[in-house]
């Protein structure tokens, strides 16, 4: 996990719709590749790690401060990462 961040801080200052379909293309590998079913846990812990170290960097990009989460969530309406999902043997 220590490398999405390591990417998120050297990336911080692209252009937002870039950096998300950067991070889109890295879960979307990480879920075909760690997509089993009972690994809903790991997969959704990672999407938590990728969503927590790319609003840290947002924040990181002006001298206003702090993105809040409300405001993150705003901007994920627009640039939403994607979410993780259970395979349907384990949604039974």
């Amino acid at each position: 996990m220590n490398n999405i961040t390591k990417w998120c801080k050297e990336n911080r200052h692209q252009k937002i719709s870039w950096q998300a379909r950067y991070l889109n293309a890295v879960l979307r590998g990480h879920y075909h590749y760690y997509g089993v079913t009972h690994n809903y846990l790991s997969i959704n812990a990672f999407y938590r790690h990728v969503q927590w170290a790319w609003q840290r960097y947002l924040s990181r990009r002006s001298q206003r401060g702090f993105i809040a989460w409300k405001e993150f969530y705003k901007i994920g309406k627009h640039y939403s990462l994607l979410e993780p999902f259970l395979p349907m043997a384990a949604r039974w």
